[in-house]
């Protein structure tokens, strides 16, 4: 644990803003809501009664059943569409309920009415940045042996703790394409191999870096810190923000809220903002933060015209039994976080440069 916050500190410390990475899964395509959910404001909304996350044993009870994935029906049967086109590829209907299926068994996410078009959204965008990727693999000529992808299969089972040789049979029984889903880890895989090859010559880390990134970490860890993610609606859309709490906090699923509906930049991150020190909030924020539980979500916080909805992810406070972080491992991290910068820099710009149609 002490290691995995540590790492997460050398991320805050390189990029104090808010949000730091963009997340790869994510694609800044125009995300407009159908939701009636935000009117113009025409009163304050009242205000929210504090509630602690819902229990362990509650969220569990509200979990889909086993084979929720395999009943997947997120469009009327026979109503084959195309849904994108990137570069004159085509994403269809069928497509983006393979990806909806692998995203329910990989999450839990309940599927119904509140989440259904959250989850096209979220899976389209994810199908599309898929499809970019593997022009760019094929683009380099970037190809997986058959040895490696089962090698990648078994390391995949094992990770998960499946019996070996099932995952197939598994799939199956969750409505999930095998040869889609393969061909979804495979494209992860390449993809890895490429911008590893892309950023190899910028990744060395130097002895000095590694120093003053130590020398850093231990003055930052001082002080306490706190993980948090947000959600931001304007007051001028804020009339049913309350009702937006209550579904937040009944759902448990804060990062595809902040993505559908916040509208701060870290909505494409799914709201987190990352690990944030004393003084890097507005008061009003901090405040809140520090009267916070782990798990727990804020009641709507007005600051300057908008409505702030918080979530304290984690938190951490200095103690003397606080080891300090390894040469080593601090250089691992360095160099991680320079690969995770290079990557989404790379998928952006290939973004950017992309054809993409909405069709759905």
């Amino acid at each position: 644990m002490q290691k995995f916050f540590l790492m997460g500190m050398i991320v805050f410390m390189a990029f104090p803003a808010m949000a730091q990475f963009i997340d790869v899964e994510q694609i800044n395509a125009p995300q407009t809501s159908r939701s009636i959910m935000f009117q113009p404001q025409q009163e304050e909304p009242a205000a929210v009664a504090e509630k602690p996350k819902p229990a362990p044993v509650k969220a569990k009870s509200q979990a889909p059943k086993k084979n929720a994935a395999a009943n997947v029906s997120l469009f009327k049967p026979g109503d084959s569409k195309i849904m994108a086109v990137v570069n004159g590829d085509a994403i269809s209907s069928a497509d983006v309920e393979n990806y909806a299926r692998i995203f329910l068994l990989n999450t839990g996410v309940p599927l119904n009415n509140k989440t259904k078009p959250m989850i096209i959204n979220k899976v389209l965008k994810t199908a599309i940045d898929e499809k970019i990727k593997n022009q760019e693999i094929e683009k380099n000529n970037m190809s997986l042996s058959g040895k490696e992808m089962s090698e990648a299969l078994v390391h995949f089972e094992k990770n998960r703790r499946m019996p070996r040789g099932q995952l197939e049979k598994i799939l199956k029984q969750k409505g999930i394409n095998p040869d889609m889903f393969k061909n979804q880890l495979k494209t992860e895989i390449l993809w890895a191999r490429l911008v590893r090859r892309k950023v190899m010559n910028d990744s060395y880390v130097t002895q000095r870096e590694v120093e003053d990134a130590i020398s850093r970490s231990k003055q930052d860890m001082k002080s306490p810190k706190y993980k948090v993610s947000e959600i931001v609606i304007p007051a001028d859309k804020a009339k049913n923000v309350s009702v937006l709490v209550d579904n937040v906090r009944h759902d448990g699923l804060f990062t595809m809220y902040a993505a559908q509906f916040s509208q701060s930049p870290s909505s494409a991150n799914g709201g987190d903002l990352g690990w944030i020190k004393e003084g890097q909030l507005p008061k009003p924020l901090e405040d809140k933060i520090k009267t916070m539980k782990v798990g727990q979500i804020s009641q709507p916080i007005k600051h300057q015209g908008n409505y702030y909805i918080l979530k304290l992810d984690d938190k951490f406070v200095p103690s003397a039994k606080d080891k300090e972080i390894t040469y080593d491992d601090m250089k691992n991290v360095l160099e991680t976080e320079r690969f995770e910068s290079y990557s989404a820099k790379y998928m952006q710009n290939l973004r950017q440069k992309s054809v993409i149609e909405f069709k759905g």
